[in-house]
């Protein structure tokens, strides 16, 4: 009896052995990975170029001289140009500026040839994208004919939103110069004429 308990038992062993191979063999043949793709797409349209703003300036209160003088503003951190291109075509553009002539309390013609000066001309942005080329140094004299460019950006460039600043404003920056006695009394005012063109 005892012998043919062994048999049994080593019968037992066997079967179990080939169960389980047979099992392995299964697994291994299943493992290979199932691959598959999901689609995506996106379609934009076209935005805008816009001037998105443009700041006021001030020279407030100023004592009338005799000789040439170069005025400072009361609101040197607050003078900008911003340009926004959201067109989606990096077709480029180019921004302009003319100082129209000023005028007097009694709308008559003032302040001849004196001239709105900005120097180092700064770009600033949140765009990956190229930049666009800023004139350093502009001079606008009041009432001329054509605009002068202030930046330019080539196509390739000026995607996404620029705002064009002139951190030296505080001291020389964006003056206002204004000949020898050229300056009568009374509040004088003129305007700055932005052109925002499509293309370079």
């Amino acid at each position: 009896m005892k012998s043919s308990r062994c048999v049994t038992t080593s019968s037992k062993v066997l079967l179990l052995s080939v169960v389980f191979g047979t099992l392995f063999l299964g697994q291994s043949a299943s493992a290979a990975d199932i691959n598959k793709s999901t689609d995506l797409d996106v379609t934009f349209t076209p935005g805008a170029l816009t001037l998105e703003a443009v700041s006021t300036i001030s020279y407030a209160s100023q004592t009338i001289s005799v000789n040439d003088a170069s005025y400072i503003p009361t609101n040197p951190e607050a003078i900008n140009v911003v340009v926004s291109d959201a067109r989606g075509t990096n077709a480029g553009w180019k921004l302009s500026g003319k100082l129209n002539g000023f005028k007097n309390s009694s709308a008559a013609a003032s302040l001849p040839n004196a001239s709105l000066n900005f120097k180092n001309t700064q770009a600033e942005t949140n765009s990956d994208a190229d930049a666009p080329t800023p004139v350093n140094t502009i001079k606008l004299t009041s009432g001329a004919s054509t605009a002068s460019p202030f930046a330019t950006a080539a196509a390739g460039a000026g995607a996404g939103t620029w705002s064009f600043t002139w951190p030296d404003a505080q001291s020389k920056g964006v003056t206002l110069d204004v000949p020898a006695a050229m300056a009568t009394l009374g509040k004088h005012t003129s305007t700055i004429d932005w052109t925002l063109a499509d293309a370079p």
